[in-house]
């Protein structure tokens, strides 16, 4: 009986009602998770500050497109192609108040993997719909070592964890209520996921899956699917173009050289 209790207190957090003091006790344990992963990923990194072999190239890389006044085309004619996407290296490169590379690098990576427990909590609670399982998620994302590693290494995995993190917040509430901006959303962070990993292509493919689904199993209209889909298609196009404005790289010359990167990811 005790049990039965304490699972309806919990998923009351955030079902509607107006019982709000659990609302505040669950936003107040998801901020607390928040707050000790970032104290984690800082001692992490202020105990150990190594920079991988990878790590080095990339700071070079950045180093090097500053003194190219940030245009990365003719980085790539005078040092080679970049062998990944050019987004992880534009961040780097991007002046913020004189921070280094390193230290942009190091910061953002801390301040992702320190919000990505709110991630898995909503992940978890678009699957299972009972706060305390998201809570329970949200705790093991703050501590989980492997994560924390992410965090404090100048590596693209903990930008593109973080995106395709927001990417299945998004589809799956897209999957439950049919939200437009949730369709938006999904293809926003299918895109960013991908400029940070090429792999995060097969997220396009997961979207497709979902949106089928959701006209075979939910009933929802054709014409309801065919908006939510062109809407999807529409921010995905929109943010391909701003991240290439972002980098510097202009559409055609981007196909060109990064379509065979692109092909080689699909293949496998």
């Amino acid at each position: 009986m005790k049990k039965f209790l304490l699972r309806e207190y919990f998923d009351t957090i955030s079902a509607g009602s107006n019982v709000y003091w659990p609302k505040k006790i669950c936003i107040g344990l998801l901020i607390f998770c928040v707050v000790l992963g970032g104290i984690f990923r800082f001692l992490a990194w202020w105990q150990d500050p190594v920079i991988s072999r990878d790590g080095l190239v990339y700071i070079q890389w950045a180093e090097d497109l500053q003194s190219y006044g940030g245009d990365f085309e003719l980085l790539s004619r005078t040092l080679g192609q970049y062998p990944q996407s050019p987004l992880f290296i534009s961040i780097l490169a991007y002046n913020v108040g004189g921070i280094s590379p390193h230290g942009i690098g190091v910061a953002m990576n801390i301040i992702l993997g320190s919000c990505f427990p709110i991630l898995i909590f909503g992940i978890l609670y678009q699957i299972a719909r009972a706060p305390v399982i998201g809570l329970t998620g949200a705790f093991f994302a703050a501590i989980h070592p492997t994560l924390i590693n992410y965090s404090i290494e100048l590596q693209r995995e903990m930008g593109y964890l973080f995106f395709v993190g927001c990417f299945f917040c998004c589809i799956l509430y897209e999957f439950r209520y049919s939200n437009w901006y949730a369709a938006a959303g999904a293809g926003i962070s299918a895109v960013i996921a991908f400029f940070f990993r090429y792999e995060g292509i097969e997220l396009f493919l997961f979207a497709v899956i979902v949106f089928v689904t959701m006209f075979c199993w939910k009933k929802v209209t054709l014409k309801e699917i065919f908006n939510h889909v062109i809407i999807f298609i529409v921010a995905s196009c929109l943010c391909i173009g701003g991240v290439l404005a972002i980098t510097g790289k202009a559409p055609k010359a981007w196909l060109r050289d990064d379509l065979k990167k692109i092909e080689k990811y699909i293949h496998v």
